[in-house]
């Protein structure tokens, strides 16, 4: 999703995702903040997680 900023895309994504049960992909939530923040969790304050198989 694109578009200039302010323009509610987050809020969009969001509900869309909630409504599909989807999961939605952002860079910007994974980012760790420049102030510090801790390794391994999003800014919305969920744990980043992998697992593997086989």
């Amino acid at each position: 999703m694109v578009g200039m900023v302010g323009t509610g895309r987050t809020t969009r994504a969001r509900r869309i995702s909630a409504e599909h049960r989807a999961v939605r992909l952002t860079p910007d939530e994974w980012m760790i903040p420049p102030s510090g923040g801790t390794s391994g969790t999003t800014s919305t304050g969920a744990v980043a997680t992998s697992s593997k198989t086989g």
